[in-house]
């Protein structure tokens, strides 16, 4: 399986080869997993210590995982579903990247206070990638924001007086920036971690006079477009992506109304110390690669048990008859006719299955 977060906290801990070199990690996968929430939140929190990339692959490729660890990341998103298109999504990951310019950036202030700001920790400043900084103050313009950060084999410090800056009323957009930006944040909790942000998304849509999911401008139209007031429901199918095979979903599955997965049999694993994950997948992969053998015998014999190698590899097929397992050499001869890969474990198994 597709290990990222043990890959991302593996590579974090890496030592730098060089301490004034800039660090950058890209993530090439097409995204099947499960932990999108923790990879966010880990590449979120540690912008100052590396770069994160994410290179989607795949007909299918997971886009919720590929884009918001772009979001995440303050980057771009690369995708490619196919292998023509590979090649000019590479080129333009390339140009994206080829000019780092600042690393290790910490921005503080002096003589007045700021809060609100965003992002939590700042990324590398690329040629093709530049760093907005948001967020609020209070009191008077009169200090400093120094910015310090590594530059090839120097260090970096610039120092900027606020009083010297473009001060003035007629920057009202600046204001609505800020809410713009706050709310995208908020947006990106909620969707990509689930967070309950309706509140505070509503105060700054009716604060700042800006349309959000919860907040809008009103028009109302006197014309009346379905004067039944019924729906048209559509029942639309759900094709497998090209190149997907049903691993992605885990059994074979019928779309009859509406999604169900057709059950004929009970599997149970006889394996010790298998963890959960595992023993997910060991079911998933079986179902899919031996349920037409099995539906064809399991009303004749109602129990069989399976033996499985550290290949993957049929090794015993037998019948429960008699209060007793008793092997059959023509069943094992059947089942190891099939030709069976990717295997999910790298350890022997027993399945037992009943009707």
């Amino acid at each position: 399986g597709t290990q990222l977060l043990n890959a991302l906290h593996r590579a974090y801990e890496m030592p730098r080869i060089d301490p004034n070199s800039a660090r950058s990690m890209v993530v090439i996968t097409d995204g099947y997993i499960s932990v999108e929430k923790e990879v966010f939140e880990l590449i979120q929190n540690r912008l100052d210590i590396a770069n994160v990339f994410s290179f989607g692959i795949g007909s299918s490729v997971n886009r919720f995982l590929i884009e918001g660890v772009a979001k995440a990341s303050q980057s771009e998103a690369f995708i490619a579903t196919s292998k023509k298109e590979a090649l000019q999504v590479a080129k333009e990951f390339k140009t994206y990247i080829h000019t780092p310019l600042l690393t290790q950036i910490k921005m503080k202030t002096q003589g007045f206070e700021t809060y609100a700001t965003t992002p939590r920790s700042i990324p590398d400043v690329f040629a093709a990638r530049p760093i907005l900084i948001f967020g609020k103050y209070k009191g008077d313009a009169n200090g400093k924001i120094i910015i310090t950060g590594k530059q090839g084999k120097r260090s970096f410090r610039e120092v900027f007086p606020v009083h010297e800056g473009m001060l003035s009323k007629e920057n009202q957009a600046l204001r609505y920036l800020w809410a713009r930006q706050r709310i995208e944040e908020l947006s990106f909790a909620q969707q990509f971690f689930y967070e309950d942000i309706r509140k505070p998304i509503t105060a700054l849509g009716l604060q700042y006079n800006l349309a959000t999911q919860y907040t809008s401008f009103v028009a109302v139209d006197e014309e009346v477009v379905n004067a039944s007031g019924k729906r048209n429901v559509v029942k639309q199918p759900l094709p497998m992506p090209a190149n997907v095979s049903n691993l992605a979903v885990g059994a074979e599955a019928s779309v009859n109304g509406r999604s169900s997965v057709q059950k004929r049999f009970k599997l149970s694993i006889n394996t010790p110390d298998l963890a959960l994950s595992a023993e997910r997948r060991l079911k998933m992969w079986f179902q899919v690669k031996y349920s037409k053998l099995i539906k064809k015998y399991i009303a004749t014999y109602q129990q069989l048990k399976l033996e499985f190698d550290e290949q993957g590899r049929v090794i015993q097929v037998a019948v429960f008859e008699e209060g007793q397992w008793v092997a059959s050499e023509i069943l094992l001869r059947e089942f190891q006719q099939q030709k069976v890969t990717d295997y999910p474990l790298h350890q022997s198994a027993s399945l037992v299955l009943r009707q």
